[in-house]
């Protein structure tokens, strides 16, 4: 007896491909006045000159498969920041790398290309900032001592709803080289402190700086810290991803 070939059962068919990567990439000059959806744009541009076989999402409108990990504030120059894509096909390191970098518009630079596994994702721990000062209080490194030394450190903060926030918990490290300020601040799905709420605790205007723009010059990700760090960084009454602020 011969089957009916509309009721056959046919055998199930190969998952697409999925291949990942992470980009370390530079945003500087005019580029960090650039928001983040337009930001999103460029890069789509950027992918399609490459000739990237970009993965789609599903839907009546389907979107490039990529992830801005922690978006920068407007103004801000980003020296590490990651942006992670899907392709469909398998590129080695150097070629994505080769093939981005020939269509990358002025201020934006890829630093590094590092293959992941198809479930990898980034997770952002800390963001590192530095303010280049034009003038330095001469207590200011004691002032952030005496920040650092404190339980508390409440403000206000107006949007999108008014409530208190204790900035306290989420300041990992706070010092004053050469002639600039250095935090860094830890990230939580459940919110972060704003490193411009950080300098106004300290009693500095957030437009304290000599021509050089505020910069995010580290992004800090769960998946690339030892667990070496992670001990020596929970000894040192840091928090850890999750934790309740």
């Amino acid at each position: 007896m011969v089957s009916d070939p509309a009721h056959a059962i046919l055998p199930p068919r190969a998952p697409a491909g999925r291949y990942r990567y992470r980009l370390r990439l530079q945003k500087t000059g005019d580029l960090r006045f650039l928001g983040h959806q337009d930001l999103m744009r460029c890069f789509e541009r950027m992918f399609r000159r490459a000739e990237l076989p970009l993965a789609l999402t599903q839907g009546f409108h389907p979107l490039p498969k990529m992830t801005l990990v922690q978006a920068l504030a407007l103004g801000f120059a980003g020296l590490r920041e990651v942006l992670e894509i899907e392709l469909t096909q398998e590129l080695s390191a150097e070629d994505l790398h080769l093939r981005l970098t020939r269509q990358c518009p002025q201020g934006l630079a890829i630093t590094s290309v590092l293959p992941l596994d198809p479930g990898r994702k980034a997770a952002a721990r800390r963001a590192f900032y530095r303010y280049h000062l034009t003038s330095i209080p001469a207590d200011l490194e004691s002032r952030c001592q005496a920040f650092l030394a404190q339980e508390h450190c409440f403000i206000e903060r107006q949007r999108p709803r008014p409530r208190k926030i204790d900035l306290r918990p989420f300041v990992s490290e706070l010092s004053l080289q050469s002639h600039c300020l250095e935090m860094a601040l830890w990230l939580s799905s459940s919110g972060a402190a704003r490193p411009d709420e950080i300098l106004a605790a300290l009693g500095l205007a957030t437009d304290l700086y000599d021509g050089a723009p505020p910069e995010r010059f580290e992004l800090e990700l769960e998946d690339e810290i030892t667990p070496a760090a992670r001990g020596l960084a929970t000894a040192a009454g840091g928090l850890a991803s999750g934790d309740d602020f």
